[in-house]
């Protein structure tokens, strides 16, 4: 059954609304205790720390983010100690990003954060 287009837009409004609120929220948390995450930077950890372990091309599909922009956000999450990089053992051409033990913790967090709110 195909929504009409009133229920697509209400639809649209209400993952705007959800998504604006928790962007609020985590915004005012990180004023109260700074972390120097942002939320693009805890999308990353929540995704990542769902799927074990993926290369940087399955976690730009996974997230519908161009693999330049994953680039930077992985980046900044490696040198924050949060994600690693371990070359692959069967291809050596190939990286699979994880979550470091740090990231695991920031990751738990997150979800329990999420979850409460």
């Amino acid at each position: 059954m195909a929504l009409s287009d009133k229920q697509c837009l209400q639809i649209n409004q209400a993952l705007f609304s959800l998504a604006h609120a928790y962007e609020s929220r985590l915004t005012k948390e990180e004023a109260r205790r700074p972390t120097g995450l942002t939320l693009a930077d805890r999308s990353v950890l929540m995704v990542l720390g769902q799927f074990a372990s993926m290369n940087s091309r399955q976690l730009s599909r996974a997230m519908d983010i161009n693999p330049g922009t994953i680039s930077v956000y992985v980046e900044r999450l490696i040198r924050k100690d949060l994600v690693e990089k371990v070359q692959h053992k069967d291809d050596r051409r190939h990286w699979l990003l994880s979550l470091t033990p740090a990231g695991q913790k920031v990751y738990r967090e997150t979800v329990a954060g999420a979850a409460a709110y």
